[in-house]
């Protein structure tokens, strides 16, 4: 079972980096998907984003390094729940169809039910790798496994972002003629 829970880890962190990565990357971007779901909050929408991103990096190295390993999952289940709550808020309060604003591997251009769905399933993976935890606790034993996600994440990645540009290319040719 302990294959299983690094196999789960191991997707969690292609998942967050990718989405960390490509929020950073297009940053205003997703300051104006955030601005979309009209969230009715006092504080700077900038400082919670930047706040979130560093809390996604943070679950990303830490399952990479295995550090923290229970606190980990336990704030990757909140932020998940997080997002899960403000994705129901936004269906339940709006009738606008709008970009999830999720980034990475995970983005989708209309935010859904499906979206809380998938959340729910990435929680499950979560409570999964509370239960059955790996008994690996040496780096070197997980970092080939760590170095495996990574180069996936970052192919997957840069897949995505190949396919994402090729779309405004397309987007922008159509416009033109």
């Amino acid at each position: 079972m302990y294959i299983i829970s690094l196999l789960f880890q191991n997707i969690l962190i292609i998942l967050f980096l990718s989405t960390s990565f490509s929020k950073i990357f297009n940053f205003s971007n997703h300051i104006n998907y955030v601005e979309s779901y009209r969230i009715p909050i006092k504080i700077s929408k900038k400082l919670i984003i930047s706040f979130l991103l560093v809390i996604e990096i943070f679950i990303s190295i830490s399952f990479i390094f295995n550090l923290n390993y229970f606190l980990t999952i336990f704030i990757s289940i909140a932020l998940l729940t997080l997002y899960s709550l403000v994705a129901l808020f936004h269906l339940r309060t709006s009738e606008d169809s709008i970009n999830c604003g999720c980034g990475g591997v995970l983005n989708s251009d209309t935010l859904s039910f499906d979206t809380v769905y998938r959340n729910l399933i990435l929680i499950l993976f979560l409570v999964l790798m509370f239960v059955f935890p790996h008994p690996i606790d040496d780096f070197f034993y997980t970092l080939p496994f760590s170095m495996i996600g990574l180069l996936l994440a970052l192919a997957y990645y840069l897949l995505i972002e190949y396919r994402n540009r090729f779309k405004e290319i397309t987007i922008l040719h159509k416009e033109n003629i």
